[in-house]
Order: structure tokens, then C-alpha cells, then sequence
């Protein structure tokens, strides 16, 4: 998947809420790399995904639920996403952490993971996911925070 396809795909499914799209989207999504592995992700809270969205993807909306977006991107000269093993938990800053359920998705060939996870109080959340594409001796480690609401 390239970067371009990344941020439509997320966009379609993350900012789908009116006016979410353009004020939100430069913080919200964020990758690294790992030599030719480019590593998306994202986590929002589920009341910004529109109903149908929400619907079509089996995701609850609440104030009190988020979504993580995992997607792996290999490079190449036809970049595309990949299947990986993808572990990760939310915790707070505190140490605190839940594991997070991924699951996969597929859409017009592009493969991302979807997990929800509980937002306990409003806060600044802190995620590590491992990624391990096939064939990887080692997994790659991603730690990001998000800032989270309860409304």
C-alpha cells in the first residue's frame, strides 16, 4: 500500500465524520519505517467513524471504545500491503497495559488490522505493537501515545 493509498483507506474509515478529516488527519496517522517495511498506524476514538462505516467494518461506536489502525506497507516498485503478525496493547502512562485484539481486514486488495480497545478515562493512551512480516527473525516494535477523550 503506498502512503498515498494509506491515508485514503484510513481517511474512509477513521475520518469519515464530517469536518474530522481536515483538522485531524495530520496528527492522527503516523508511520515508520524498518528498512523495506513502512509501518502506518493509528488510533482514534470510535465516535469519529460514521455509522455506516462503523457498520460495514463490525465496530462498535462509543465514547468509552477506540480503534487501532495497523497497516504494513513492503516496498518495492509496486509497493503494496502485507500480511503480518500484529500484537499490541494500550496502556496509560502508568504502565498499565491491555492487549488489543487485532483483526484482518481486506479491501480491493490492501490488508490493514483493526483492533478496539477501551478508553477508561480521557488521557494520553501509550501503544506497542509488534509487527513481524513473514520471514522476519525479529519483530519490529512501534511505541506511540495518543491523546484520548471521554465524552
Amino acid at each position: 500500500m503506498t502512503a498515498r493509498r494509506f491515508l485514503a483507506t484510513s481517511a474512509s474509515i477513521f475520518f469519515a465524520a464530517a469536518g474530522v478529516l481536515s483538522s485531524t488527519r495530520s496528527h492522527a496517522e503516523s508511520e515508520k519505517t524498518f528498512g523495506n517495511y513502512v509501518v502506518h498506524y493509528s488510533a482514534i476514538s470510535t465516535t469519529q467513524l460514521q455509522p455506516a462505516i462503523a457498520k460495514q467494518y463490525g465496530i462498535e461506536r462509543s465514547s468509552n471504545k477506540g480503534l487501532l489502525n495497523i497497516s504494513v506497507e513492503q516496498k518495492s516498485e509496486t509497493s503494496h500491503t502485507i500480511v503480518a503478525d500484529i500484537t499490541a496493547d494500550a496502556g496509560d502512562l502508568t504502565g498499565h497495559n491491555k492487549p488489543i485484539r487485532m483483526r484482518e481486514t481486506s479491501e480491493n486488495g490492501d490488508i490493514d488490522y483493526l483492533g478496539e480497545f477501551d478508553i477508561d478515562s480521557a488521557g494520553t493512551y501509550v501503544f506497542t505493537v509488534k509487527v513481524s512480516p513473514p520471514g522476519q527473525a525479529k519483530p519490529f516494535v512501534v511505541k506511540f501515545t495518543q491523546d484520548l477523550v471521554v465524552d
